[in-house]
């Protein structure tokens, strides 16, 4: 089993280095690095928040051309250590990737050949870093070194996420698509999914007109004028790719041979009146729950906690830049923007990571 991960990740063009994360601490009025506990009524998810929006500042801050950053929708993964401890502080967190973005390519711009990246949510890039991640880590307990994971005593014998650490997804705004169905019609806030049949597939498509992104369900393609019927698009929404981690896990395919799966344990989310837990819940969890009838180990259908930052926290208003390209870096790595509709590194012709063309060929 070790020789087989071995070599399957060694005839990667190229393994990316041990990621280890710089911790940030701020004074949480004005940014200016001080002290690492949450303290006077801030939380845990507070201080969260404060690290992944000082990460991704010191990641663009180089970016000449600052119409490539868009910054209205947020994605971060973050490994929290020593689960098991009485006293929680923000030493006990490591922001592990961050990404930003909100749209995907059209069909016309997609390839077979992995040579692009389809989808440039935040939710999707964030993910897909965090693979890269996992891939350095198993490498690094395969060698004897320091990992996040550790070996298991399954039938494959492959490994997993210690026992004392948990994965946890931030967004600053709602997963759009299934998330954003809510019941309450007085919620006056902008959400990003079409208020009709919760709990279905929604799918993310460019409004040539208004230059933003939509999120349209299934029954809205199966109407037909006079001209031609309507073409569905091929991307489904942030809500529903996050709801097959759920179910499978965020290791993805080619992981899954090596690592157990792994889970989110917690989505933090600023708050606001569109925060619906059970519209979370349903869109994350229960659809999957409701058409199936048994999961075999060691799959299951996860089901993780929803918290939330405070919107008080100034912090959170300093970036206000909005933009359909998408962006993404792991804690010690560049900056990467991912230019739309081309779906390439901006300014290198190069295939560059997150690309599945560049992770496995």
């Amino acid at each position: 089993m070790e020789l087989a991960a071995k070599t399957c990740i060694r005839a990667f063009e190229h393994v990316p280095p041990k990621f280890l994360v710089t911790e940030i601490n701020f004074d949480l009025e004005t940014g200016v690095p001080k002290q690492s506990t949450a303290t006077d009524g801030y939380s845990i998810e507070d201080w969260i928040m404060l690290k992944v929006l000082s990460l991704l500042k010191s990641k663009t801050d180089g970016i000449e051309n600052k119409k490539f950053i868009s910054m209205k929708n947020i994605a971060a993964v973050v490994l929290q250590k020593n689960r098991d401890i009485k006293k929680d502080n923000s030493d006990n967190y490591e922001i592990i990737s961050v990404a930003t973005g909100m749209s995907s390519l059209p069909s016309s711009r997609m390839a077979k050949d992995g040579s692009v990246v389809h989808d440039l949510h935040a939710e999707v890039l964030a993910i897909r870093a965090f693979r890269i991640y996992l891939f350095s880590q198993l490498e690094a307990v395969i060698d004897g070194q320091n990992s996040v994971l550790e070996k298991t005593e399954d039938e494959k014998n492959r490994f997993s996420l210690k026992k004392s650490h948990k994965i946890i997804f931030f967004k600053n705004i709602l997963p759009p698509g299934d998330c954003n169905v809510v019941s309450e019609p007085n919620v006056k806030v902008e959400l990003f999914g079409e208020q009709s049949n919760p709990g279905s597939i929604q799918y993310n498509e460019h409004d040539v007109d208004t230059n933003q992104f939509v999120y349209r369900n299934e029954s809205h393609y199966t109407k037909t004028n006079a001209v031609k019927p309507e073409v569905k698009p091929e991307v489904a929404s942030p809500s529903d790719k996050l709801a097959v981690c759920n179910f499978v896990g965020l290791q993805g395919g080619l992981l899954s041979q090596f690592v157990t799966p792994v889970y989110f344990e917690k989505i933090i989310l600023q708050q606001g009146p569109e925060v619906k837990t059970d519209a979370i819940n349903r869109a994350l969890s229960e659809r999957i729950e409701a058409q199936v009838y048994k999961v075999l180990p060691p799959f299951k259908i996860n089901k993780p906690e929803i918290a939330t930052y405070s919107k008080r926290v100034a912090a959170a208003k300093s970036f206000n830049v909005t933009g359909n390209h998408g962006g993404w870096a792991l804690a010690e790595g560049n900056w990467e923007v991912l230019k739309f509709p081309e779906g390439k590194v901006v300014g290198n012709t190069q295939i560059k990571y997150p690309c599945k063309r560049k992770l496995c060929f």
